[in-house]
Parts: C-alpha cells; sequence; structure tokens
C-alpha cells in the first residue's frame, strides 16, 4: 500500500501557521503549546466521530471496525493450596499470570482473586476462611482482557463451543452487570452449564475493559464478535518529535488533515474558512469510499463475511499524528 502521512513536527508546524503562533515547533512556550495540543484534538474528533450531512447523527468509520476471537480456557487446579487470613498460598504449581480474571474453589467456597503477589501467593475477597494446607481446589478463568482499543461490541457477543465431534453450538450471549454475574459464582451457580451472559467492565488494574462470562465457558469454546475501536487521542510528549510514518489510504489522511487544518482556522478566526470547506469535500469522498469497501452493517449479524473489506490500518496517533 502506498503511504500517505505526515509526522508530528509537519502537522504542529501547520497548526502554527494557520493560528499565528509562530513557525518554529521548537520554541514553542508552554500556553502556546496547550493550545496547539487542544486545536488537534478537536481536529481528531472532528474526523474520528464526523457529524453527517443533514444529520444528528456520527458516521460510524467501517476501518475502525475489527473482528475479535476469545479462546477460552480450561480450569487451573494444579497442586494444593492453603487459605489464611485472605491469602492463598499454592504448593505443586505456579499461579496463571492473569490470576485476578480466576476466582477459586475450595472448601465449598467461592473466593474472587483481588491480587496476584507472586507465584506461589494470591489475595481473595473472603479474609475469614482458613483452609489447611495440601486440600485440593479449582480456579476458572470468569473474565477476559478486551484490547486496549476496545470501545463496543457490535451487534452483539457470539459464544461458540464444540458439542460434539462434528458439530457447534453457537447462539448470542445476554447482556448483564457484572455484580449479578459474581453474585451468582458466589453462590455456586456457573460451573457445569452453558454459557448464556456477559458484561463488560473495567479491568482489574483499571486501565482498559474486559468481559465477565457467565457461566464458565468451556475449554473449547471461542467468544467473538466484532468490536468499534477507539483511538487513543493522547499526543506524543514532544510535540516535534518526527514520531513513527504510519501508512494509511490517501482518502482517509487527506480528510484527518484536513479536519485539524479547519480546527486550527476556527481557533484564529472563529469562522469557517479554506480549510473547513476542504475538510468538508474530502470527508465526504473517504466517508463514499469507506461505504464502498465495507458495505451496509448489518448489525443483527455482527459475524459475517468480511471479503470486500480492504484492511486499512489504524492511524496511530500516540506515536504519529497521521
Amino acid at each position: 500500500m502506498a503511504s500517505f502521512s505526515l509526522n508530528n513536527s509537519e502537522v504542529v508546524r501547520l497548526v502554527l501557521q494557520i493560528t499565528g503562533l509562530g513557525r518554529d515547533p521548537s520554541v514553542m512556550d508552554a500556553p502556546t503549546e496547550a493550545d496547539v495540543r487542544a486545536v488537534i484534538r478537536s481536529g481528531l474528533r472532528r474526523f474520528l466521530w464526523p457529524i453527517v450531512e443533514n444529520s444528528d447523527s456520527a458516521y460510524q468509520w467501517r476501518w475502525l471496525e475489527k473482528f475479535h476471537a476469545i479462546p477460552a480456557e480450561a480450569k487451573f487446579d494444579d497442586g494444593t493450596v492453603a487459605v489464611s487470613a485472605g491469602t492463598v498460598t499454592l504448593t505443586g504449581g505456579t499461579w496463571p499470570s492473569d490470576l485476578t480474571n480466576y476466582f477459586i474453589l475450595v472448601d465449598g467456597h467461592t473466593l474472587f482473586v483481588t491480587e496476584r503477589l507472586g507465584d506461589t501467593t494470591a489475595t481473595v475477597s473472603h479474609t475469614q476462611l482458613t483452609v489447611a494446607a495440601a486440600t485440593e481446589y479449582e480456579s476458572f478463568k470468569y473474565r477476559y482482557d478486551l484490547p486496549s482499543d476496545f470501545g463496543e461490541w457490535l451487534g452483539g457477543v457470539l459464544y461458540t463451543d464444540a458439542t460434539s465431534s462434528t458439530s457447534r453450538d453457537s447462539r448470542f450471549l445476554a447482556g448483564s452487570d457484572e455484580s449479578e454475574i459474581r453474585l451468582r459464582y458466589a453462590v455456586g451457580q456457573g460451573q457445569n452449564t452453558k454459557t448464556t451472559h456477559y458484561a463488560i467492565t473495567s479491568t482489574p488494574e483499571g486501565d482498559g475493559f474486559s468481559i465477565v462470562l457467565w457461566p464458565v465457558p468451556e475449554p473449547d469454546a471461542f467468544i467473538q464478535g466484532v468490536y468499534l475501536r477507539t483511538p487513543d487521542d493522547n499526543l506524543p510528549a514532544d510535540l516535534t518529535t518526527p514520531g513513527v510514518v504510519v501508512q494509511v489510504a490517501p482518502i482517509y489522511a487527506e480528510a484527518a488533515l484536513e479536519a485539524i487544518l479547519s480546527a486550527a482556522e476556527e481557533y484564529n478566526h472563529e469562522t469557517q474558512g479554506i480549510h473547513g470547506l476542504r475538510f468538508e469535500s474530502a470527508l465526504k469522498r473517504a466517508i463514499l469510499h469507506d461505504k464502498a469497501i465495507g458495505g451496509d452493517y448489518d448489525f443483527s449479524q455482527p459475524i459475517r463475511d468480511r471479503r470486500g473489506h480492504g484492511e486499512v490500518l489504524p492511524i496511530d496517533f500516540t506515536d504519529a499524528l497521521l
């Protein structure tokens, strides 16, 4: 694919020129840089969530759609455990690295893991339970981290597991609430029946999103669907750093650039100018192209034949503006 890109310093220089704030990005003072950042973010929002002409709704870019599949994991029950004052100690095994996405069944109790302290120790939500060493247990993964650019599912979540050697059982899951699902697990429900519900929640670390499933998925199951990506709008700490060149279809890059320059134009003159008109024209062409390669989206059928929807690399706003 041919590349059409601008690096950070070029975009900043253009914004400075249009706003009348200078020409040399290397000598920006703090207030000027804050203004430039605000202008660039405003422009990116115009491009990423453009309002459709004669409508109050934002257009949804097809190139921001992405298929995602999550293979379910089998239960973990290596070794034995001891429990005391909210700490579970494992003997004869190593805890999974993402143990905070598990709960532990031991001595008839459900213990939600709150922190993995090391390969053999972890803290749990139940602090009053005491279980002697060398006790057998089972732990189940009920929560799966979603991609860092996850925005929302489009059309729902499809669950597929093997019911025989020749057929598979597929069904859409019903949306639920994380607290309701955890309550069901806490009272001992959900280890031996088919998965029917999901909930989207923040990760235990609070830096992203995860999907919580009930009941526990079969080990050979897949949770899958199409989700809407949310680009990272955190601009580089140093706006004068060129950044990494990212290849994108020229028709999208033009619209993104004109969106930023139109925002700069309005910042300086408080009215639409030539770049605003250019953005409207470039946006129309980009949307027509996007519809042509993606087709009409059927929200009731999120898993569909994606042939004809050419892969367009996303614009990376962390490493390069375009």
